[in-house]
């Protein structure tokens, strides 16, 4: 529809007010709204519910230590990254005994600090194993052998001394 008096321009259309609409909408509980009364529900005390992602932090954390320490090349890094987790654990049931709701993840938190423990104790006790070993053996006297061949009868004989 353009405006007669200037063509360039089209003119608004009219559109009902939005109290009209206000009287045909239903209200929360499904009654019908009385004239006076707002189509939105007055919200009063809600709390903002929080999640707490440090858990699935701590919680991933915690799984790739345990990985980590099954591999032999990432068994060096089992150790600071099952600390890091643990650490994160610690902080994450804090966190979680301050939140209130469902997704507090205090269950999350406490089964990261299970893993990352045990994942520190397990890699504590494979270093302190090795440690042992090497510095209890003659290993150490192999590797200056530059023979290969003589190096690998060196070191058998130094694991099977120390095994038996």
């Amino acid at each position: 529809m353009t405006n007669p008096s200037n063509p360039h321009h089209p003119e608004k259309p009219e559109y009902p007010s939005y109290d009209s609409y206000r009287s045909s909408e239903p209200s929360m509980d499904g009654s019908a709204p009385s004239s006076g009364q707002s189509p939105m529900p007055a919200i009063t005390g809600a709390i903002e519910t929080q999640s707490n992602r440090v858990a699935a932090w701590a919680l991933g954390l915690a799984i790739a230590g345990l990985i980590l320490f099954f591999t032999l090349f990432g068994a060096v890094f089992a150790i600071p990254v099952a600390m890091v987790s643990l650490i994160l654990s610690v902080i994450a049931i804090g966190k979680a005994r301050k939140l209130t709701g469902a997704d507090t993840r205090f269950k999350m938190s406490v089964t990261a600090l299970v893993i990352s423990a045990a994942t520190l104790v397990l890699s504590i006790i494979l270093w302190a194993t090795i440690f042992m070993f090497v510095s209890n053996s003659d290993v150490i006297d192999c590797f200056e052998v530059t023979d290969a061949a003589e190096r690998d009868s060196c070191l058998q004989d130094s694991v099977s001394g120390w095994l038996n």
